[in-house]
């Protein structure tokens, strides 16, 4: 019922009816109260999200069970859950591990974004168990690689920077200012630097690179990988 009744909201409302409930979720108080600026981000981003296909993606969830389902997974498996997670409780992500053979559970410190929470725990978990895969199947000639982008000037950046920018009555420029100065190349990537950075990876001079992680962020990240 809950999932219906979230449908009913959504249907009725908009996004903006059930963006405060949904942070509360997915994020610890804790976070919510010392990062402000990321929960802004999440909220526009959650807010930009189009309402029918969010209704659409809560009726796919309310219908399916794959509890049993899940025994028959055969690759490499990586449940990642969060603590203090009301949504998905840890004790669903234990289970889902116990099911699928040989599956690898790891529990951060964190409720229901777990990569937003505790960005440099989830990655190093994400990153380290998938170049233990890349180098499993490299004999094959297959690569596996990882891209690990920032902020990308996309549409959906600059609609939840519109966004924001109208919730504070302020001029976009201000917004996406605001965010460029955090990032210390000072601004946005391109989206075609992306793709070049994904078309080289791809390519046959890339062949001998497998399980490395390729930050693009303009330093955003503290750290290396």
């Amino acid at each position: 019922q809950v999932w219906n009744d979230r449908i009913a909201t959504v249907r009725k409302s908009g996004m903006a009816a059930i963006t405060p409930g949904g942070i509360q979720r997915w994020l610890t108080e804790s976070f919510i109260k010392e990062n402000p600026q990321t929960v802004e981000k999440v909220s526009a981003l959650l807010l930009s999200t189009d309402p029918e296909g969010y209704c659409l993606a809560c009726g796919a969830v309310r219908d399916m069970d794959q509890r049993e389902s899940v025994a028959a997974i055969r690759a490499p498996t990586l449940v990642i859950a969060g603590t203090y997670d009301l949504p998905t409780p840890a004790a669903d992500g234990r289970m889902l591990a116990e099911t699928i053979p040989g599956a690898r559970y790891v529990e951060l410190p964190a409720a229901h974004l777990s990569n937003v929470e505790v960005a440099a725990d989830f990655t190093k978990e994400l990153t380290g168990f998938l170049a233990g895969v890349a180098r499993n199947v490299a004999h094959a000639n297959v690569t596996i690689n990882f891209l690990l982008p920032g902020s990308f000037d996309t549409h959906r950046l600059q609609s939840g920077q519109k966004r924001t920018a109208e919730q504070r009555g302020v001029d976009i420029e201000i917004i996406r200012d605001e965010r460029r100065q955090s990032i210390p190349a000072k601004r946005f990537g391109e989206p075609e630097e992306f793709g070049a950075a994904c078309a080289f990876l791809c390519s046959a001079q890339a062949g001998y690179i497998t399980g490395q992680s390729l930050l693009i962020d303009g330093g955003a990240f503290p750290g290396v990988l």
